[in-house]
C-alpha cells in the first residue's frame, strides 16, 4: 500500500491533533485527581467510596537500584553486565 504525500500530511496533522487532545485530557485528569485527593485529605480517608466507585490513596515504600552509583563504584562489573539493544523511536515535531 503506497501512502500518498497528501495522505501523509493529513495523517501527521491528525496525529498532532490527537496528541494535543491527549495532553489536554491528561492535564484535566491530573486536576480532578488532585481535587479528589484534597477531599480525601480533608476527611482523613485513605479510601473513599461512592455509588459504583472507590478510591484508594496510600503511601508505600519502594526500593530502586541506583545504577548511576553502581556504575561509578563498580565500572568493570557494570560494563560486564550491560548489553546493547536496538530500538526504534518515532517522533513528530513542528
Amino acid at each position: 500500500m503506497l501512502v500518498t504525500t497528501e495522505k501523509m500530511e493529513s495523517l501527521a496533522r491528525d496525529l498532532m491533533a490527537v496528541r494535543a487532545l491527549i495532553l489536554e485530557l491528561q492535564e484535566e485528569e491530573a486536576g480532578i485527581v488532585d481535587l479528589i485527593k484534597a477531599g480525601m485529605s480533608e476527611r482523613g480517608a485513605e479510601t473513599y467510596q461512592g455509588n459504583g466507585w472507590r478510591t484508594n490513596w496510600t503511601n508505600y515504600s519502594k526500593t530502586r537500584f541506583d545504577s548511576k552509583a553502581f556504575r561509578q563504584d563498580h565500572p568493570e562489573l557494570y560494563a560486564e553486565y550491560c548489553k546493547a539493544t536496538e530500538a526504534a523511536r518515532f517522533s513528530i515535531s513542528v
